[in-house]
């Protein structure tokens, strides 16, 4: 990148081999030129041996999400009596393996399956063929009460947040929704005090609630 404003954006994303102590933010390096930002960047990265340590330590670390072979086909129905005649295939044969700490960029053009792969890794829609991992245990069959307790670990956070929540629900009524779904508090009122405790974690007046 050429432009202040992307190397600003790009030296914002998190790197394995930097001593950071909090995620940047765009700000951070705003208004710096090229040569600063490279200079900022480098004075943060740790030891060459610690960095290789680490790397070393990711790569063997036990995996803690697998796909293997992962299709999604819908049919293509035609006639009167609606028979299949082909199959879209959203999805082919995708394997991938994401270890404790790893971030993975799915990539591809739009309609390519990016979202359906996504869906699918979270037990949010059903898959044609292939097998699921999560921390070792497979997961593709999962369903009732079992499927409900892995929707406490996996979930998909949206990039929009206007069309994420619910605009005709009180913000304490968002946050004390997956503490009801998911039983995290025996009674109401432990759910009303933990609501309170999650708003002050994160800086929202009670008026706000």
């Amino acid at each position: 990148p050429k432009l202040p404003y992307t190397q600003s954006l790009l030296a914002c994303r998190p790197r394995p081999e930097l001593d950071q102590k909090y995620l940047p933010e765009f700000k951070d390096f705003a208004n710096k030129d090229r040569v600063d930002i490279k200079a900022e960047i480098k004075a943060g990265l740790r030891p060459a041996g610690e960095r290789s340590r680490r790397r070393k330590q990711l790569e063997t670390s036990p995996p803690l999400v697998e796909a293997h072979g992962i299709s999604v086909w819908y049919p293509i129905k035609k006639g009167l009596f609606r028979k299949t005649v082909d199959h879209h295939k959203a999805v082919q044969e995708v394997s991938l393996t994401i270890r404790e700490g790893e971030t993975i960029g799915i990539v591809g053009a739009s309609g390519s399956g990016k979202t359906t792969l996504s869906r699918v890794l979270a037990r949010l829609q059903d898959h044609t063929s292939g097998e699921i991992y999560y921390k070792g245990e497979e997961i593709s069959l999962l369903s009732g009460r079992r499927l409900r307790d892995l929707r406490k670990e996996i979930q998909i956070i949206f990039q929009d947040a206007t069309s994420a929540l619910n605009p005709q629900m009180t913000v304490a009524n968002i946050i004390n929704e997956p503490l009801q779904v998911h039983q995290l508090q025996k009674t109401a009122v432990e759910r009303r005090y933990r609501v309170e405790e999650l708003a002050r974690q994160v800086g929202l007046e009670h008026k706000l609630l």
